[in-house]
């Protein structure tokens, strides 16, 4: 389940992916990390079925979209503008801290809480009810999700990591601007949808 929560493609992908390229295979994987530890947190509270946090989520969405949303277009606006230089004949950039790196694609997850949604699915449609289950069963759910999202990111910035060598400076100049372009978007969207959602309430009010 926490392979394929994390498994479609989407902006924490396009991080890992680009850090991997610029940086190296271990910042692509710890990227991956604090998303992953983001999808374990929800996969938590769906499996003990916590209705006061499915209610606060539902109460505050709106604060969730707007923080989501702005994190995303500064973290792609710092991607779009990440300088690559070539010193010493080896293709990368200034390499950003991991928990930097961890931190970073934790907070877009855990703003996220669509990803709460998706585990609720996940789990009913597998017929699990962790209110039913034992303490012990719920861990060892909960164990799964994080080891199977890890893997995910893991298989990823693994095989990202073969073509590495691969490209040029040129090329992940472009693969920065493009990268940075299209979470920019995906956050924009975010505001924009959350927005429309505001508007009915400010016409009513």
């Amino acid at each position: 389940m926490g392979f394929l929560a994390s498994a479609p493609p989407g902006p924490i992908a396009i991080i890992c992916i680009q850090r991997t390229l610029n940086d190296n295979r271990s910042s692509g994987f710890i990227s991956g990390l604090g998303a992953a530890t983001a999808d374990t947190v929800f996969a938590l509270l769906a499996a003990f079925a916590l209705s006061f946090v499915q209610s606060f989520i539902q109460q505050h969405m709106f604060w969730f979209q707007a923080v989501g949303g702005i994190l995303v277009m500064v973290l792609g606006f710092s991607i779009y503008m990440k300088k690559v230089n070539n010193q010493l004949g080896s293709v990368g950039t200034v390499k950003s801290s991991h928990l930097t790196n961890y931190l970073s694609t934790f907070l877009l997850t855990i703003t996220n809480p669509i990803y709460f949604g998706v585990f609720m699915v996940l789990f009913a449609a597998s017929g699990i009810d962790g209110a039913e289950n034992s303490l012990i069963s719920n861990l060892l759910l909960i164990l799964g999700v994080g080891v199977g999202t890890s893997f995910w990111w893991f298989i990823l910035s693994w095989g990202i990591n073969k073509f590495r060598k691969k490209f040029t400076v040129r090329s992940l100049k472009w693969l920065n601007r493009i990268s940075g372009v299209v979470i920019i978007v995906v956050g924009a969207f975010a505001i924009i949808k959350m927005l429309i959602d505001l508007l009915p309430r400010i016409v009513i009010s």
